[in-house]
């Protein structure tokens, strides 16, 4: 759903496979493509989860804590807790949560 965001990343990947290795500051990756089609199906992820809360309606503030609460159990199924409370401080959870809100609502998927 939210392909118009990371499509220059498969565009530039197509032209130059070895431009993804930085791709979420953490290294060069031997495989990027692989990396960069993982990052693809957890940035979808997240997007219907977000569009799953704004679904459900509630207050702003009850989405924000659901959206945080649930996105923080879906990055430590597939990372360290360590890994998932790196994710945070770079990208705050919250603040993930009020962008993503904002693209469903222009979309017309929650509360007018």
């Amino acid at each position: 759903p939210l392909r118009c965001f990371y499509a220059p990343q498969c565009f530039w990947t197509g032209q130059n496979p070895r431009i993804v290795g930085n791709i979420g500051c953490v290294g060069a990756h031997g495989e990027p493509a692989a990396h960069l089609a993982s990052l693809v199906e957890h940035l979808d992820g997240m997007a219907e989860l977000a569009r799953g809360i704004a679904e459900s309606g509630g207050s702003q503030e009850e989405q924000t804590e659901r959206f945080v609460t649930e996105l923080l159990s879906y990055l430590k199924r597939y990372m360290t807790d360590t890994a998932a409370a790196l994710y945070g401080q770079a990208a705050p959870l919250d603040q993930c949560w009020l962008g993503l809100a904002r693209y469903w609502k222009k979309r017309g998927v929650g509360a007018a």
